[in-house]
């Protein structure tokens, strides 16, 4: 009597093992995607919520907007701190939103990992004197776009107002 395989459970035995190790291998795949898109996305998202934590704070503390004048816009916002404290301006630099104290330093609020584009503010001015406010348009995506798992963007509008 002969033990072994015969050719057609060889090639049964093959396929099964194929079978298995092909549909492991488009789950890992799945698993990478996935990760990458939630790396991107919070990645997104989480330097969009620094961004409006600085703007928020910021113009709440502003006594006075000094870039853009009333009912303009402008794609750097200069705002007048109260007392002798150094004016603030937000502008954008090559894909970083940065917060520059006048005749001081200069700090990125974004991380490298993302890009700013499109930015405006636009200064709201009541025409009674009222209080004014400020807003602020950008839009905020992954930088390494390349692959289609990173593609990430969100589009940031809000209105903040200056103190009383």
């Amino acid at each position: 009597m002969r033990k072994g395989f015969t050719l057609i459970e060889f090639l049964i035995y093959l396929a099964l093992v194929g079978t298995v190790v092909t549909s492991l291998s488009l789950w890992v795949l799945s698993l990478a995607d996935s990760r990458n898109r939630n790396y991107a996305t919070t990645e997104v998202e989480t330097n969009a919520e620094i961004i409006l934590d600085w703007f928020n704070r910021e113009v709440k503390q502003a006594s006075a907007v000094v870039v853009p004048t009333a009912l303009a816009t402008s794609t750097t916002l200069e705002l007048d701190r109260p007392g002798t404290a150094p004016n603030l301006i937000f502008r954008e630099t090559n894909g970083t939103m940065e917060l520059v104290i006048v005749g001081g330093s200069v700090t990125p609020i974004s991380s490298p990992q993302v890009v700013v584009r499109d930015l405006v503010f636009r200064h709201f001015a009541p025409a009674g004197g009222g209080r004014s406010s400020v807003g602020l348009h950008f839009v905020l995506g992954y930088r390494a776009a390349d692959s289609a798992d990173f593609r990430r963007e969100r589009v940031v509008d809000v209105t903040v107002g200056l103190r009383p």
